[in-house]
Formats: C-alpha cells, structure tokens, sequence
C-alpha cells in the first residue's frame, strides 16, 4: 500500500481542454469544427515530447473536450469550410496557443463567422454573355496597411455566369478581363477622330473607368447573393507605348522584360510580364482605360529581382504620352555580420538577411551568405528596409550604411550602389512574458498585446510588435533589446497595422513602462485597456 501511494503521489498532474466554437450575435455553438491539438514542446515530427492528439469534430454544444493533458505548451487550430475567424475577417484558420500548468480544467472559446456566396453573369452591351472572362474579386474593405488583401480568382462558363462561394464578409471590389476575342471582334475606329473604341482589357464592376471610383460589392455573414447581372460596355482606348535605352551604352535594351499594373488603390497586375522587341527595345500595351498605371521594368537576372518602377498616367481625352525611358543600372548590395564578442561561435551563421522593395508589392529579395559575409543581387534603384531573422537568444543591435542607420528606417539605393551594408547583433536578448487581466482580476483570452521601445526619439525606434494571449491570458515576447519598453493590452484588434509613431500618437499613453535588462525574463501583468479612438 505504501508503495501505491508513493506511485500516485509522483504521476503527473493530468489537466482537461474545453474547446467551445460560437457564431456571435446569437452565440449559437457551431458543429463539425475541427479542432487540432499538438503539444508544442521540442519540434520536427510528432514524439513523446511534441504528441499530435486525435482531431476531434464539435457536436451540437459546439464542444470538443480533451483529457489526461500533462502539463506544457499547447498548440491549436479551429477550422471549417463556409466560416472564418470573427475577429480576423483574413484568417479561415484560427490558431491559438495554451499553457497547462495544473489539473484546474480549462476552457478556451473561439467565435467564427459565416463566409458568403456571390452569383451572377456578365453580358457585353448588346446582350450576349462573356463567356470564358476571368473575373477577380479582391477585398477593399476592411483594409490592413502592409498586407495584401485576399483576392478570389474565378471565370464566366459557357452561358457567362460566375458563382464566388465561401466569400469572407467585407467590401469586395469586382474587375472583368475582357477576353482577347471579344476585344479584338468589336474594336472599331472612329473615323472622325481616329479614336479606338472598344472594351478595355479591365472593366470595373459598375462599368466605370477609374479604379479608385469602384462600387463595392458588400458581402455580409451568411449572404446569398445570386442573380447579379453586370454589363460591361464600350469606350475609348488607349495604349501606352515606350523604348527601353540602357543608361551605360546608350543603346536600345533588348533583353529586358515589362509588365504594366494599375497604380491606383489596390495594386492589381494588368498585364502579365512580356519581353521587348529584342533589337529596338520597344513595348505597348493596349486596350486600356484612362487611370493610374505603373510600368515595371525587369533586367536579365539568374533569380529573384525586383523591379524598377515607372509611374504612367493615362489621362481621359489624352492618352498617355509615348515613353523613351533611360533605364538605370542593376546593382549588387554587399555587408557583413557581426556579434558581440559573448556571442558564442556556433550560432553566428544561423543569422539571415533579406531586402524588401519599399516600391513594389514583391517577395523579399533574400542575402546570399558565405561566413559572415553576405550579398543580395540585381536591385534597381529605389527604397529598401532591412529584414533580419536573428539567431534564438539574440537580437538586432544596429544596422548601417556608413554613418546612416538603417535597421528600421530603411534607405535609398541609387544607380551608383551604396557601401557595405553592416548588420550587428546582441547576444544577451531579454524576455518579457506575463499575463492579461480585467478590471475583476479575470484572465483575458485573445487579447493583444503591442510592444514598443521606451525612448520617444532613439536612433532605432523599432518596429511594434503585436501578440495574442493565450486561454489564461497569458503572452511572451523573446529576443528583445535590453533597454526601455512601452507595452499595453488591448481586446480588440488595433485599428491599424501598428508602426512606432501610430504607437506613440494612439497607444504608448494607456500602456506601462518597463525596463529590461540583458538576460532577463520579466514578468508583468497588464490591465485591460479601452481600444483607443483614431
């Protein structure tokens, strides 16, 4: 007998997961969600230390309960097709991270929402359907600086009917690709005035010209909207012709390639990319409507590239002016890695570099690197800011270009080049973890969390960084700079994509000051505040 109850005296302390899904408004529970559960410690493939549970499906109480939960980290997923995360109209998965200490149960509550469905036919304006039209629907409202909008690609059939399903609720603008045939079949010339008249290869979806005029299609939780009839009809074309002269031999470029996009609001690319004429260096672009156009220039490259950008204006009556474009240099951006002298050996490769365009919605353009040395290749001139993923444990100290910082406000590359590009690391990274509470003292799930550098005008002001709490209000921030910090919580999702001095002007006032010292992991814990007001 006394050997059992030392036996269960040493078993672990088994703790029980509640999962309720909800659709607000009514607080309806939601059935057949999936739910995923991984217990998160270690990583690569499922072990004794990183288990993946049996997924479970949610009943009529839209509940899925989990037993015999030892103690650790958590990792969550809530899914099903037709709903989304209620408070990231984004996001069709949503992902949540728990902590179980004990044998107390815990229950975590997630909200979805209903996504919507869009029907209807395209018809040109003597009634015939447009069939075989690619028809793009991308989200207008609600709007995140530094993210692009989600887009929904579909195509008219046969008889010139489209069906959009599962389209999250929002403000969605609607664009039709006019297929080459019907352009091509219905040009005419005005013999007046030599005026092209015809369909533009974008119409917009109440058919009118400019893009930042698009009427919305307004899709709410759980809409059935069928039976649209959109007409698209004709009007004056333009086209937007050029030259390509490289800037070192003043001869035609004959082997770069163009691409044209609309420049106004949603960045949305026209034209796919094309090659010049190989000898003359020429390029056109027709059947296009008055409106702001950027024209994106590519030189030969062995990988990724961005592009050089050439604002084009096609203006109403007038057209667009012919352009003879000098086109700059390509350049290559050379730096080095450097760690404090407590920085032990191993971990100094594991530290990358990339450059982001600041000019163009593209990929970031990743260092190529050998030791500490590194290189990113082929970038026009243009704005760039610095990405750097540094290795666990540490963070990044400075950047610079000479005597210009660049780790978060990024510089100016012009067809000359720049000096070495220098990126330094700290090696005694501090940690801030700590828990959100209301004013009853209750822990506050999904709550976010934003955190910035304390000095108002430091040379490095550093970005904000935003995290959720968990299912007992918890958070953690690693691989911070020891110094100053501002930090708040808020329940609702910031208005905007936070940078340091929305931070200053809306939040850093309801937060609360704290310092960090090398080495350490801080534990704070915040009250609740009010979403400020824009």
């Amino acid at each position: 007998m006394r050997w059992l109850l030392l036996l269960l005296a040493a078993a672990p302390a088994f703790g029980q997961l509640t999962v309720k899904v909800i659709e607000p408004g009514p607080e309806a529970p939601i059935e057949a969600v999936r739910v995923e559960l991984r217990l998160a410690a270690g990583l690569g493939p499922a072990s004794r230390l990183n288990r993946k549970y049996p997924d479970c499906v949610t009943g009529p109480m839209g509940e899925c309960v989990f037993d015999n939960l030892i103690p650790g980290s958590y990792a969550i997923r809530v899914s099903r097709a037709g709903f989304i995360d209620a408070e990231d109209l984004q996001t069709r998965v949503v992902a949540l991270s728990l902590l179980m200490q004990s044998r107390k149960p815990v229950s975590v509550e997630v909200r979805l929402v209903r996504t919507g469905m869009i029907h209807g036919t395209v018809f040109s304006e003597d009634g015939k359907p447009v069939v075989l039209a690619p028809v793009r629907l991308r989200l207008m409202e609600p709007s995140e600086p530094g993210r692009r909008p989600p887009s929904i690609l579909l195509r008219t059939d046969e008889s010139g009917a489209f069906f959009a399903e599962d389209v999250p609720p929002g403000k969605w603008g609607m664009w039709i690709i006019t297929p080459d045939r019907l352009r091509g079949s219905t040009q005419i010339v005005d013999p007046a005035s030599g005026e092209a008249i015809g369909y533009p290869v974008m119409v917009y979806h109440t058919g009118i010209e400019e893009e930042h005029r698009v009427e919305p299609v307004e899709v709410w939780p759980g809409s059935q909207l069928r039976n649209r009839v959109i007409v698209i009809r004709k009007m004056r074309t333009y086209r937007i012709r050029g030259q390509l002269i490289d800037s070192r031999t003043g001869e035609p470029l004959g082997n770069a390639r163009v691409a044209l996009r609309t420049g106004d609001g949603v960045r949305e690319e026209v034209y796919s990319q094309r090659t010049v004429h190989p000898q003359r260096g020429t390029f056109a672009f027709s059947f296009l409507s008055p409106g702001d156009y950027e024209l994106l220039v590519y030189r030969p490259s062995p990988g990724p590239s961005a592009p050089w950008i050439v604002p084009v204006a096609v203006e109403r009556g007038r057209g667009a002016r012919e352009l003879s474009l000098t086109v700059p240099q390509w350049s290559d951006v050379l730096g080095f890695v450097s760690f404090q002298s407590l920085a032990p050996r191993w971990i100094r490769p594991e530290a990358r570099v990339s450059l982001f365009p600041e000019s163009a919605e593209e990929e970031p353009l990743p260092a190529i690197h050998e030791g500490s040395r590194f290189v990113v290749r082929g970038l026009p001139p243009g704005r760039y800011t610095l990405d750097v993923m540094p290795p666990e444990g540490c963070y990044a100290a400075d950047a610079s270009i000479g005597d210009l910082g660049v780790l978060e406000e990024g510089f100016t590359l012009t067809e000359a080049g720049v000096a070495e590009l220098r990126v330094f690391f700290g090696c005694e990274a501090a940690s801030l973890r700590g828990e959100v509470r209301d004013s009853q003292d209750r822990p506050v799930t999904r709550a976010h969390v934003l955190i910035a550098h304390g000095l108002l005008f430091p040379r490095r002001l550093g970005k904000v960084q935003v995290h959720r709490t968990g299912a007992e209000g918890e958070f953690y921030f690693g691989n911070l700079a020891p110094g100053d910090y501002w930090v708040v919580a808020v329940k609702d999702k910031p208005k905007s994509t936070p940078d340091s001095q929305t931070f200053w002007r809306d939040y850093a006032k309801y937060g609360m000051k704290i310092m960090l010292k090398p080495n350490e992991s801080l534990p704070v814990v915040l009250p609740l505040r009010e979403q400020p007001a824009n």
